[in-house]
C-alpha cells in the first residue's frame, strides 16, 4: 500500500476563488451585446446607420438613454444649451453649452473631439474644472466609455440636428 501524501487545506478557498473568478469572467465577456439583441434592449450600433433620418433617431434615442438635457439645461434655458451647477466635492461647476452654436456650444468640434470627451472624459482644448482637459468628475464620461464609435457619432448627429443656442458657460459659483 502506497502512503499518499495529504495536500495541504489552506489551498482549497484560493482554488475555489479561482475557479469562481474564471466562471464569472467566462460569463461577462460572454454576455457582450450583439446585433441579435432583444427588441426591448437594442444592443449598441455597430455600423452607422446609412439614411440621415436613421441616424438622428438613433442618436436621440442615446441622448435620451443617457438623460443628457438635464444635466445641460439649466433652469429657465433653452433645452442643450447648460448652465446648470452641478455641486461637487471639488466647488460648483456649471454645465456646458452642448448645442451647435459655433462660438458657445459643440459646433466647432470634430468628431474625435466628440468622441474623445464622450469616451475618454478630454475636452477640446480648454478646461472647466480642475484638471487641464478632463471633464470629469462632472462629465460621467465613464458610463460612455463602452459606446461604440457609429453610436458616439449618431448622438453628435442628433445634437448638431438641434437649433443652435447663444448660450456662454456661466461662471462657476
Amino acid at each position: 500500500m502506497s502512503a499518499q501524501t495529504p495536500r495541504p487545506n489552506f489551498l482549497r478557498p484560493f482554488l475555489a476563488a479561482a475557479a469562481l473568478a474564471l466562471a464569472l469572467g467566462g460569463l461577462a465577456v460572454s454576455r457582450v451585446a450583439t446585433a441579435a439583441d432583444t427588441k426591448d434592449y437594442p444592443a449598441a450600433s455597430l455600423s452607422a446607420p446609412t439614411d440621415h433620418a436613421a441616424l438622428l433617431a438613433r442618436g436621440k434615442y442615446l441622448v435620451d438613454a443617457a438623460d443628457c438635457m438635464p444635466c445641460h439645461t439649466g433652469p429657465g434655458q433653452a433645452p442643450f444649451s447648460g448652465g446648470l451647477i452641478m455641486h461637487t466635492p471639488f466647488g460648483g461647476l456649471s454645465t456646458p453649452n452642448i448645442t451647435p452654436d459655433k462660438t458657445t456650444g459643440i459646433g466647432n468640434w470634430t468628431d474625435a473631439q466628440f468622441y474623445a470627451a464622450l469616451h475618454d472624459g478630454v475636452s477640446p482644448g480648454h478646461s472647466y474644472g480642475i484638471f487641464p482637459k478632463f471633464l470629469y468628475p462632472a462629465m460621467p464620461y465613464t458610463s460612455y466609455t463602452k459606446l461604440s464609435y457609429p453610436d458616439v457619432m449618431a448622438i453628435k448627429a442628433y445634437l448638431m440636428s438641434l437649433p443652435p443656442v447663444d448660450a456662454p458657460r456661466a461662471p462657476a459659483p
